[in-house]
């Protein structure tokens, strides 16, 4: 097979006219009314020209700005006018920014549907991972310190934690799960890591979504709709799924309470040493509060209305009305329950 003779070939093209990054923020400035004259907008000789510039951000100090410019195959984001990502993306679906722009979490999609996400730092870029379909970052705070980045592979839904240094990732844990879930909240930025994922099912013209949490990759609990809540060490999670005008209460995946009822009001102590839940039933005429602790639980006499569930430094303080007169119900973690007549432990509400 014949050789090219000589050295490799490299040709670039450059545009000598369209809009510039500057360009482009005096008319978003115009629009929106906004001083940018403090914000940097990048070299002058020569200038960097596109064919479109759209500007994504400006900070509240009016100190920086991020856009994103468009230049035949290639686009490219842009901070202060400078190029900080550039390549043959289809498109640049979300530009996330730290408060002073100096770190920016960048997701780019591909022409195959493939979408992948990057950290740029103050000097330097980092590739995090590409997923199959729709790749999500969730910062810890708007510092933008720590994330958790989930993906779609082969196997299933990849999330991993970055540590994330003004130049550098410093460090990452990942956890595996079969299937694929869109991740919907994170709650915990180490291990375990608490999260919630939905999927969306279908069935002809029928849709239906189910919630689903986990520690790392063990399933605690999955429903229509799954309320939780996790202490503070992540030792503890407590959950309330419902389906179908049914309800399982459990902690950390055992099970405490199953039953057809609906959910009222809930509210549990930091540690979740203590929990109260209010079961509705089905006409919504009936209540009762399920009473959970890490050892059992206890359910209270019925009553037709939960004035208030207000939390105190012992437990829980309960208003109902039972029979047309209003009682106090106190509750506290010694095991037992007060009221003006006293709550009935049932094995089966």
């Amino acid at each position: 097979m014949a050789r090219p003779e000589g050295p490799p070939i490299r040709i670039k093209e450059t545009l000598l006219e369209g809009v510039t990054f500057a360009q482009a923020l005096a008319r978003w400035a115009e629009q929106k009314n906004v001083d940018i004259s403090n914000i940097p907008t990048g070299p002058t000789d020569p200038e960097l020209f596109f064919s479109k510039v759209d500007i994504r951000s400006v900070s509240k100090d009016g100190q920086h700005a991020v856009g994103v410019g468009f230049e035949g195959n290639d686009l490219s984001v842009i901070r202060d006018g400078q190029i900080v990502l550039r390549g043959e993306f289809a498109r640049i679906p979300d530009v996330t920014h730290s408060a002073d722009f100096s770190r920016l979490l960048v997701t780019v999609s591909d022409r195959d549907g493939r979408q992948s996400a990057y950290y740029i730092g103050r000097t330097t870029n980092h590739f995090l991972g590409m997923s199959k379909r729709k790749i999500t970052t969730i910062p810890k705070s708007d510092a933008i310190q720590q994330l958790v980045l989930a993906k779609v592979t082969d196997k299933g839904t990849r999330l991993e934690v970055f540590t994330l240094g003004e130049d550098t990732v410093e460090s990452c844990i990942g956890v595996q799960v079969k299937g694929e879930f869109c991740v919907a909240s994170v709650v915990t930025y180490e291990m375990p890591i608490v999260w919630m994922g939905h999927k969306y099912n279908r069935w002809g013209n029928t849709r239906w979504d189910r919630d689903y949490v986990f520690s790392n990759s063990q399933l605690l609990a999955e429903g229509g709709r799954v309320h939780f809540l996790v202490n503070e060490d992540s030792s503890r999670v407590f959950t309330i799924a419902g389906d179908d005008e049914k309800i399982s209460v459990a902690l950390n995946g055992s099970s405490l309470f199953k039953g057809k009822y609906s959910l009222g009001g809930y509210q549990a102590t930091p540690d979740l040493n203590l929990a109260v839940v209010e079961l509705k039933d089905r006409q919504h005429t009936i209540s009762k509060l399920l009473i959970v602790t890490p050892e059992g639980r206890q359910v209270t006499e019925p009553f037709e209305d939960l004035r208030s569930l207000e939390r105190q430094k012992d437990g829980f303080r309960a208003e109902i009305k039972r029979k047309g007169v209003r009682r106090e119900i106190l509750i506290t973690r010694d095991g037992e329950t007060e009221e003006t007549q006293p709550a009935v432990a049932t094995d089966t509400p």
